[in-house]
């Protein structure tokens, strides 16, 4: 039976059943069940960048969601290397401009983490690419926890994807699972909410 553990905490789950556990706290956001097919395995950065940008497209296509914004966490930028190419926080950007040119409502989510001695850099590497494309500030909207969770996360409107790191922790984006069930992502969508409302603070603090 393979596992998938989203924390350094053992659990007995089976990979049809997806928990995230921050703290002492366990969260059920979805099942793949027999579904299994619609999760896609992402191996190395280029992959998941690659993915990260498919689904962000696909966020922006779908005109018809209430509660389009963009929810990601980037926690482990201190890093050898921030693994994320440019083009990925580029095209975030690019779709919360088009959203607003076409009226609509949109902002990035992004959980940092305070612990990182290069936030402040992180922060900025963020907003440069908002400022090129001619958006303010308040587009982005910051939130930061003390310590750091053992997986990234990018939630689109029918997308979803859970990065982990390498063993050595050199590589935050090491593998992934990208999750195309619609009813997986809106749970995930709800679990952003409800984690960022209990855990984190808003920047700058």
């Amino acid at each position: 039976m393979r596992k998938l553990l989203l924390s350094e905490k053992e659990t007995s789950e089976k990979l049809d059943k997806l928990l995230l556990i921050v703290g002492n706290e366990e969260v059920e956001i979805g099942r793949l069940g027999e579904n299994l097919h619609i999760a896609d395995f992402l191996m190395g950065s280029p992959d998941i960048t690659n993915a990260a940008i498919e689904l962000l497209d696909a966020t922006e296509s779908d005109k018809a969601a209430n509660d389009r914004d963009i929810l990601a966490t980037g926690q482990f930028f201190s890093s050898e290397s921030d693994h994320l190419a440019d083009a990925y926080y580029a095209k975030i950007a690019d779709r919360v401009r088009v959203a607003h040119e076409h009226r609509g409502s949109m902002a990035y989510h992004v959980v940092l983490s305070l612990a990182d001695p290069r936030l402040s850099e992180a922060i900025e590497r963020r907003k440069k690419h908002f400022r090129a494309v001619g958006l303010t500030e308040d587009k982005i909207k910051f939130h930061c926890i003390e310590s750091k969770w053992p997986f990234e996360v990018l939630i689109g409107i029918n997308q979803a994807i859970v990065a982990f790191p390498d063993p050595d922790g050199k590589n935050p984006h090491f593998f992934a699972l990208r999750i195309r069930d619609e009813s997986f992502v809106a749970k995930a969508r709800k679990w952003y909410r409800s984690i960022v409302s209990h855990y984190a603070k808003d920047y700058p603090l």
